[in-house]
């Protein structure tokens, strides 16, 4: 597939290994696995797109000029 690193929110800590295990199935290159620390709303919740709009959007911090070479 030529995806060679995956970076994600650590919630998804959990199913990795479970991924790295039908990568190996497949005879596939598995990709580094990075998990960062979740971005959270001011009330400690999950940041959602449905309920924080625009924020979670890189496209976003990419137009406003903070995500120089986010996007080839």
């Amino acid at each position: 597939m030529g995806i060679t690193h995956v970076i994600r929110g650590q919630d998804h800590l959990t199913n990795t290994h479970k991924q790295i295990l039908i990568y190996e199935a497949l005879s596939a290159t598995v990709p580094r696995f990075a998990h960062l620390p979740l971005i959270l709303a001011p009330n400690k919740s999950k940041l959602s797109k449905r309920k924080h709009g625009e924020v979670v959007s890189l496209t976003t911090y990419r137009d406003r000029g903070l995500c120089a070479g986010c996007f080839s």
